[in-house]
């Protein structure tokens, strides 16, 4: 599945990337019947929530790899990925305020087998 992000050019990347990475990987696990009641989606992803969240994956033999793209598996089973994101720099040329002369469109692609298929058409 694929949707885009409309950022303006001097937004912090880094800092958008994790956050819809951590909600792909917190709406994965939901799916899965993970108990992650110690994580507020409203609470940034930190040291202690990664500490609890190790334990849990452990006890239901789920691995999470987190490099520049992320990678959940149960059993050794690839049941959800999140790509590094896609980036175009867009010129608005009609906008009157300067700032918004050039903005970035991010587009994040991610699978998961909890997912519906689009049917074809």
């Amino acid at each position: 599945m694929q949707y885009k992000i409309l950022l303006s050019y001097n937004e912090n990347l880094k800092k958008i990337v994790e956050e819809e990475k951590y909600k792909f990987l917190r709406s994965t696990l939901e799916a899965v019947g993970v108990p992650i009641d110690f994580w507020n989606s409203n609470q940034p992803f930190d040291r202690s929530i990664m500490i609890d969240l190790k334990k849990v994956l452990d006890q239901y033999d789920l691995t999470v790899i987190d490099e520049e793209d992320m990678k959940i598996y149960s059993d050794s089973v690839l049941i959800g990925e999140f790509k590094k994101p896609l980036y175009v720099m867009v010129k608005n040329p009609g906008s009157i305020d300067p700032k918004n002369k050039v903005y970035i469109e991010m587009t994040v692609d991610f699978f998961s087998i909890f997912e519906e298929e689009e049917p074809a058409t």
